[in-house]
């Protein structure tokens, strides 16, 4: 699953172990952009529930790989 909050992902991780369905994983916006308490306490549940944790977006959708940064000296006027 993705974009679960931490209450969502109790809630879904309830509903399918009544139906004997393990969640795996669930995948999260984690960047250091990004980082707060949300995403600090969905870490801490997946953790609590045996769920793995899949980060998306760990650069902030690419501000933070230095290409857009690049891209703007490597333009010719």
């Amino acid at each position: 699953m993705s974009n679960y909050g931490p209450k969502e992902l109790r809630k879904v991780h309830k509903k399918l172990a009544g139906r004997g369905v393990p969640l795996a994983s669930a995948q999260i916006q984690f960047s250091l952009l990004s980082w707060g308490s949300e995403q600090q306490e969905a870490q801490q549940v997946c953790q609590e529930l045996g769920v793995g944790l899949i980060a998306y977006s760990p650069l902030a959708l690419g501000l933070l790989s230095g290409g857009a940064i690049c891209s703007l000296f490597n333009k010719t006027s």
